[in-house]
């Protein structure tokens, strides 16, 4: 009985290894547990961060949306002010306003933005910029 009760127990074991070992997702998930990572939005810090530099746009924006309120995410929203895409530029640099000056690193790639062809791009720098640092929206203009 007890040998039946412990083959059970290390096939099912097998197949829960089997399952996170094969799928990408749960994989992914018992990393970020292992790591003792936050978990927004059901998946570990480290897949939000990895999809901010994916090329899926779809996948991007959910990452701005999840990310949105962590600090440690302000170097990605800085860099995906280079989004080719114009709307993920411009929730990006929405999402770096809300943090204020605690996200003064993006100030020079915010100043740049101001240049973008894309108004509403323009428009979401210059009101980061009033919120994380007022002295250089006022050095490049806005008021």
């Amino acid at each position: 009985m007890k040998k039946g009760i412990l083959t059970v127990l290390g096939v099912l074991l097998a197949y829960i290894i089997a399952i996170i070992a094969l799928s990408p997702t749960w994989r992914t998930r018992a990393l970020g547990f292992a790591r003792g990572e936050k978990f927004l939005r059901g998946m570990p810090m480290h897949y939000w961060l990895d999809a901010m530099k994916g090329e899926n746009g779809n996948l991007n924006y959910e990452a701005i949306l999840a990310l949105e309120p962590e600090p440690e995410a302000i170097p990605a929203f800085t860099e995906e002010l280079k989004d080719p895409i114009p709307f993920l530029r411009q929730l990006a640099a929405l999402a770096l306003s809300r943090f204020g000056p605690q996200a003064k690193e993006a100030v020079p790639a915010l100043t740049e933005m101001l240049k973008d062809d894309d108004r509403s791009c323009r428009e979401a720098a210059a009101e980061a910029l009033r919120k994380i640092d007022p002295e250089a929206a006022a050095r490049a203009g806005i008021k």
